[in-house]
């Protein structure tokens, strides 16, 4: 048995994104419906977001705290769906969820600039 290997130079290459953007922060992003649609994202915001929120101690047994430095909405849903708080924060927060059941609640903090997704896991 003889092997052969193949060498392919290649010179040249550039990319070429949506609408002749060469920005590599914007993306083509294509819809389900086949709609085109521009979107320009910024990875470093949302990571950075995502990291001014502290939810602890997780799991929980009754009270836990939130720490944020923005002023935001606290939207708290249990595994169905169902909104079981809601109320403006800002700073450390201390919240009683004693009454709850146990389970994973996900936590949506809402700002003018993001939204940010935090779990919560009670267990008594």
């Amino acid at each position: 048995m003889e092997l052969i290997f193949l060498t392919i130079k290649i010179e040249n290459i550039s990319l070429r994104l949506a609408n002749n953007n060469n920005n590599t922060d914007a993306a083509k992003v294509r819809s389900h419906s086949n709609q085109n649609n521009n979107r320009q994202m910024d990875i470093k915001q949302i990571i950075n977001d995502n990291n001014q929120v502290l939810v602890y101690p997780n799991p929980t047994n009754g009270n836990f705290i939130i720490e944020t430095k923005v002023n935001s909405l606290c939207i708290i849903y249990d595994v169905n769906g169902n909104e079981v708080f809601t109320q403006k924060i800002s700073g450390k927060i201390t919240f009683d969820v004693s009454s709850l059941i146990d389970g994973v609640y996900n936590i949506n903090l809402i700002n003018d600039k993001s939204t940010i997704n935090k779990r919560l896991v009670i267990v008594k």
